[in-house]
């Protein structure tokens, strides 16, 4: 009895361990949904413009948030570049599990 639920623990255990090894990620996305102006950087007072998102252009949303006068949060579009958008309106934020 006792060596069944020995067995029966290290398989669970074998289990849970594996379960871990799946190759996914999660990451947040940000779908423009106006026509929102992405800054070179967030420091100084006068921002300048790097590129625009139309509506439905989408970005990675980078690990760095920075609080000032305004929120600004970083952003990775593809074929456009990385920059800083104001937090605000404009966008949705999704999350997205990657495989």
């Amino acid at each position: 009895m006792v060596k069944k639920i020995r067995i029966i623990l290290g398989a669970l255990g074998c289990l849970v361990l594996l379960s871990g090894c799946k190759d996914m990620s999660s990451s947040n996305e940000l779908v423009a949904r106006k026509k929102i102006d992405v800054y070179e950087t967030y420091k100084g007072d006068s921002l300048k413009v790097a590129f625009s998102l139309l509506p439905g252009d989408k970005c990675t949303i980078g690990k760095k948030k920075v609080e000032k006068m305004l929120a600004y949060l970083e952003v990775v579009c593809p074929e456009k570049g990385h920059g800083w958008v104001v937090l605000g309106d404009g966008y949705e934020i999704m999350d997205v599990t990657r495989r």
